[in-house]
């Protein structure tokens, strides 16, 4: 029998400055840069529950309202980070980031990779 997981979408009011938008169950670190939005970092507090998702639509709607159509992100190499990168339609950026995304998501191991740069660049455009 197959079990589903269940996610509550919890209802979040979400606070946009000139580098960050927040909610109480997460926030979501960028800047502008040339003609690209830049993913510093995204901590989300209660997981399963489409905080992440949220966060990253507010921001993709910021990045249209601002006249940027190219979102990046050094996301941590886990396969958790590159899996929910590629749920929100994100795509490894060069072929070395291809070839750790396909690696990490592949394999077993649930920790982080030690890539050459440390990070697989993901690139989504909008």
């Amino acid at each position: 029998m197959e079990e589903l997981l269940y996610t509550e979408q919890l209802e979040a009011n979400f606070t946009i400055t000139e580098d960050r938008i927040f909610c109480e169950h997460g926030k979501l670190e960028f800047s502008f840069e040339n003609n690209a939005t830049i993913v510093n970092s995204i901590s989300v507090y209660l997981k399963r529950n489409r905080i992440g998702t949220n966060l990253v639509n507010q921001l993709e709607i910021l990045a249209i309202q601002n006249g940027l159509n190219i979102i990046e992100v050094p996301a941590s190499p886990t396969k958790e980070a590159i899996l929910f990168w590629q749920f929100l339609d994100y795509k490894p950026s060069s072929k070395d980031d291809i070839f750790w995304a396909n690696k990490i998501v592949r394999s077993h191991k649930e920790s982080s990779w030690d890539t050459p740069q440390g990070i697989v660049v993901m690139r989504k455009e909008i």
